[in-house]
Parts: structure tokens; C-alpha cells; sequence
């Protein structure tokens, strides 16, 4: 029998162990569903853990999880029946969920993000402005694609046969006011007079909180908000006691301990990791959206603007923001906002030639056909570039170690989505990154150094495709 084991480098304190089993009990069962043979709550040494089977093919991969100090796994499996891809995802979930846990504790977690001298600006949550930012952060540009056919839609309407030159240009404008679509998404904009953004992080537990959130927290937001960033103004700091105190007021009780408050000096992180690529620092915009992203947008680098949402500086260490803004800066280096729109322009321009040319043999069928064919390549391309950002990142910052944990912390959910399709799916699909399982795999790889971005990327995308298709196609 094949071993793999590691540790998670968070800070267990023994009240949490409990809590934590559970929890990971849970993730494990709403990811792998039927196949979890058994996963049972226990103790060994005097410990918390997690016994637990998966089923393979014909095969058992035994796991236990003990919850010390630091988390520590240990997974047994048949290495004749059971892809070692297989458990490098098992073990990027696990530690993903106990980044997840060492954050919430298993609570409902709300945010206040304040920056100092600015106005105060409420969640938008419902409004649509929050669906389309969402929808261009989740990294699917199938969202882009349907903006692209309703643009199409109306300019066949309005100009027939001019119509693909209509949606060319379409394309080219939306290229040039890249910019300054991002930055119309932000809502503040962080700069060397106000380069700071103020965390206040409160837990609470999931039932309080649901009543606390529709009651308090949502309809008093501004004003609460409003007190505390004067407070912040007036002190120069605000304390996880004084943020209980202004929360009692409203009828909403919360420990200190439940309190977290942090600064994160975003327009720094940018300046150093710009300066490293040898760059110009870029317009900083923040989003106030929970999901954690990043982009970066522009046509040159001296019009290039970088968004950043609350939810990322929420989840992740100084050196792991820096990571994923290297990340960025590498697409703003090498002008990727041109490269794939000159794709999308290019794979457009030849569907529309090879139909017009050729229409003798296309139906329906085949049209579908050809347009699924045509689009997953050019979204296979996209892979390419996203992997020699992430190469780039590594070797720019010396290490791809923040960025691999950066990556754990917040690919939790797609991990969970790997684990119940194949990898090859994964390649397949209309998302311009790769499957986050290899994306964390080809950095670890990296450790030993960097012989060119490009070519990392390249030979490690078509290298793991070819496995995977060759895993897909053999016998179980």
C-alpha cells in the first residue's frame, strides 16, 4: 500500500478540535458523496480525528486526519488502482477546507472593509452591479461569450450583413476601454494618499447570525460602518472591544474573541510587486465583494488597472496577496487583454469565413459542432497563459509557495467540483484556467527553478491533458 501524509499549517487550539472533525466530516461527504464508504468521528491519542474511506474503482483509500496543533493527514491507497492525481486532490481539499476552518471556525463570518478618509460604501449584494463584477471574477468567460451572441443579435438587426464587422469593432472598443471597464467596477480607489484598507472581521454563530444579518446587520450596515471608520479616524485604530461595544448597542452580542481587526496596506503590496516585474505601478481599485478575486486589465502597462476585492484581502497573508497581484502583473506584462481579444477576434473572423465558404456542409449538427470545437480550443490557449502567469509569478517572487497556499485557500470550492468530475473534463471546459488541482501540482514542481515561463506552461498543460485523456480512455 502507497502512503501520502502532511500537515496544514494553521493553529489548532484544542477547544476547536471537535468542531473542526465535524467540519471537515462534512466538506468530505458533500464532495465525494457516494463515495465515501464510511466517515466517523473519533479520537487517537487523546486527539480528535476523522477516519474515513473512499471508494475507487474496486479500491479503498483510507484517510485519517488528526486535529493537533497543526492538522496532521494520513492517506493509504492502492497504487495499482487508484491515480495518484486522485489523492493530491483528496489532500488539496483537505487542506483547503482547514484553511477555511482556521478563518470561520465554522461560524458565519461578516466583514467590514473601510477606508480610511473615504466615504463609506455599503455591500451591494443584491444589486446588479455585484451580479456582473461576480460574473466577470468567477475567471468563466462563457459569461463574455453571451454578452458577445446578444451584441451579435442586435447588430444583425440593425446592420445585416455588416453585422460581423459591427461585432469586430464591438470587440476592439471594448479592448480599448478595458481600463476603465474594470476600474468603473471598484469602489474606492486605493492610492499613495490612501493606501490602507481596514478589516473588521465578526463571527458569529450560523443561526445567530442569519437572524443578526436580516434584523441588524444588512439594514444598519452604512451606519454601523459609519461609526466605526470615525472611530478609526478619531483613535487612529479601533479595537475588537470597542466593535462589541458598538454592535451591542444595535442588540447584537459578540465575544471580543469573535472580533477580528487588520489592516492591509494594498497600495504597497501593488508598488513592490509592479517594481519587481519593472512595471509602473497601476490604477488600484478596490471592489467591496466577498468572493476573492483579482484582475488586471489594460492595453499597455501605463493604463493598466488592477482590481481587487475585500473578499481576497480577507483570506489571504501579506506574502499570499502578493502572489496572486504577480500573478496579474504578469498578464499586464505581456498585454494578455490584447492577446485574448485578438483570439476571440481571430476564432470569430474564421467561424464566420468557414460558414460562409463552406456552407454546403454545415447543418445544424455540424454548426454546433464546430462552434464547440472552435471555442474549447481557444479556451484551451487561454490555459496556457493563465499557467505561465502563475510560472512567472513563482519566479518573480523567488518561491511559488505563497501562491500554491494562496490557491488552497481559495480554490476550496472548485476542488470540491474536481473531485466528483474527470480531469479531463476539467481541460475540456470553457474556463480559461486549468484545473486548480494541476495549477497547485506544476508549482510545486517548481521548486527546483524555473526554465521559462512559456515553456512551463505549455509542456506541463498538453503534458498533463495527454494524461489525463490517456486515464480517460483506459480500462477500469
Amino acid at each position: 500500500m502507497a502512503q501520502a501524509h502532511g500537515t496544514v499549517k494553521v493553529r489548532l487550539s484544542p477547544a476547536e478540535a471537535s468542531g473542526y472533525i465535524s467540519f471537515l466530516r462534512r466538506v468530505l461527504v458533500d464532495s465525494y458523496g457516494g463515495r465515501v464508504a464510511y466517515a466517523i468521528e473519533g479520537a487517537r491519542g487523546g486527539k480528535a480525528c476523522l477516519t474515513a474511506a473512499l471508494r475507487f474503482g474496486g479500491s479503498l483509500v483510507e484517510l485519517e486526519v488528526v486535529a493537533e496543533e497543526e492538522p496532521g493527514y494520513y492517506i493509504r491507497y492502492d497504487a495499482r488502482a487508484v491515480p495518484r492525481s486522485a489523492v493530491t486532490l483528496l489532500e488539496h481539499l483537505i487542506e483547503s477546507a482547514t484553511y477555511i476552518y482556521a478563518e470561520t471556525k465554522g461560524m458565519g463570518v461578516l466583514y467590514y472593509v473601510i477606508v480610511p478618509g473615504l466615504d463609506v460604501a455599503p455591500p451591494r449584494g443584491e444589486s446588479l452591479r455585484y451580479r456582473v463584477v461576480t460574473k466577470l471574477l468567477t475567471g468563466n468567460l462563457v459569461f463574455v461569450f453571451a454578452i458577445s451572441l446578444l451584441v451579435y443579435c442586435v447588430a444583425w438587426s440593425l446592420f445585416r450583413h455588416y453585422a460581423p464587422l459591427a461585432l469586430v469593432a464591438t470587440q476592439l472598443a471594448a479592448t480599448l476601454l478595458s481600463g476603465r471597464i474594470v476600474a468603473a467596477m471598484g469602489d474606492w480607489e486605493i492610492t499613495s494618499e490612501h493606501p490602507t484598507v481596514c478589516l473588521i472581521g465578526v463571527r458569529l454563530p450560523l443561526d445567530a447570525y442569519e437572524r443578526a444579518l436580516r434584523s441588524v446587520l444588512y439594514p444598519k450596515r452604512r451606519e454601523i460602518k459609519a461609526r466605526l471608520r470615525d472611530e478609526l479616524l478619531t483613535r487612529g485604530y479601533v479595537s475588537p472591544e470597542r466593535v462589541a461595544e458598538v454592535l451591542a448597542e444595535y442588540g447584537v452580542v459578540v465575544r471580543p474573541l469573535d472580533v477580528t481587526v487588520s489592516e492591509v496596506d494594498l497600495y504597497r503590496a501593488a508598488s513592490d510587486v509592479f517594481s519587481s516585474y519593472r512595471l509602473p505601478v497601476p490604477r488600484v481599485v478596490l471592489s467591496n465583494v466577498a468572493l476573492p478575486n483579482a484582475a488586471a486589465s489594460g492595453v499597455s502597462p501605463r493604463g493598466a488597472v488592477l482590481l481587487v476585492t475585500s473578499g481576497l484581502l480577507v483570506r489571504l497573508t501579506p506574502e499570499e496577496l502578493r502572489a496572486v497581484l504577480a500573478h496579474e502583473a504578469s498578464h499586464i506584462r505581456h498585454r494578455d487583454a490584447v492577446t485574448l481579444s485578438a483570439l476571440i477576434i481571430a476564432e470569430y473572423v474564421v467561424r464566420v469565413y468557414v460558414l460562409l465558404n463552406y456552407a454546403w456542409l454545415f447543418n445544424i449538427i455540424t454548426e454546433l459542432l464546430y462552434l464547440y470545437a472552435s471555442l474549447t480550443a481557444l479556451f484551451f490557449v487561454a490555459k496556457f497563459i493563465e499557467a505561465r502567469a502563475d510560472v512567472e509569478a513563482a519566479a518573480v517572487l523567488g518561491s511559488p509557495d505563497p501562491l500554491i497556499s494562496a490557491l488552497r485557500k481559495l480554490g476550496s470550492r472548485r476542488l470540491a467540483r474536481e473531485a466528483r468530475s474527470s480531469r479531463l473534463l476539467q481541460w475540456l471546459s470553457w474556463n480559461p484556467h486549468p484545473p486548480l488541482s494541476f495549477r497547485i501540482e506544476r508549482l510545486e514542481e517548481l521548486r527546483g527553478g524555473v526554465r521559462g515561463a512559456w515553456r512551463e506552461a505549455v509542456v506541463g498543460c498538453l503534458s498533463d491533458f495527454a494524461r489525463s485523456l490517456a486515464a480517460a480512455m483506459s480500462p477500469r
